[in-house]
């Protein structure tokens, strides 16, 4: 009893830092994430970029909607692609494009870690004009002590069920 008596003291005293420090992590993860996304590259469907920051399972619904939409276009070549906004389906307010983002808060359970973030654009034509405000949840997990995004949420839709969408196409 007197041996486990100092090591629940450790512990005590370890825990908010172990506690802190990992969501810390997600909470650079889903900076890094947003910083990335904004970062604008020319091809549209250039998600690979963002593989680094995905869970196994994303990556893997990504690359199924990728493969799909290229054999829509070898199907018919003149229509629009399914994944034609690429990484817009991680965005979630609609347009294709944001301004600004600030992580508002971050929950953990155990493996899992979900992040509300609060998106914004400014329409620079109208510098005036209230931006447009949304929120997105991403979901998380843990992974070999890192945590990946294994989901985005937006208003009654999610990056998953577009890119399933993409795929029953």
């Amino acid at each position: 009893m007197r041996a486990i008596l100092p090591l629940a003291a450790i512990w005590t005293a370890l825990l908010p830092t172990a506690l802190a420090s990992a969501t810390g992590a997600s909470k650079v993860l889903v900076q890094h994430f947003y910083e990335t996304l904004k970062t604008r590259h020319s091809a549209k469907s250039d998600v690979v970029r963002l593989y680094p920051y995905f869970s196994v399972s994303l990556r893997q619904s990504v690359s199924v909607a990728l493969r799909a939409s290229a054999q829509y276009m070898k199907r018919y070549p003149t229509d629009i692609p399914p994944f034609e906004h690429g990484e817009c389906i991680f965005y979630g307010g609609g347009d294709c494009d944001f301004t600004r983002f600030e992580i508002l808060e971050i929950s953990k359970k155990g493996p899992a870690a979900q992040a509300r973030v609060r998106l914004s654009l400014e329409d620079n034509r109208h510098p005036h004009a209230d931006p447009a405000v949304w929120e997105d949840t991403v979901l998380m997990v843990r992974v070999n002590d890192r945590w990946l995004v294994n989901d985005i949420r937006y208003g009654d839709s999610s990056a998953r069920k577009e890119l399933k969408a993409i795929s029953s196409d």
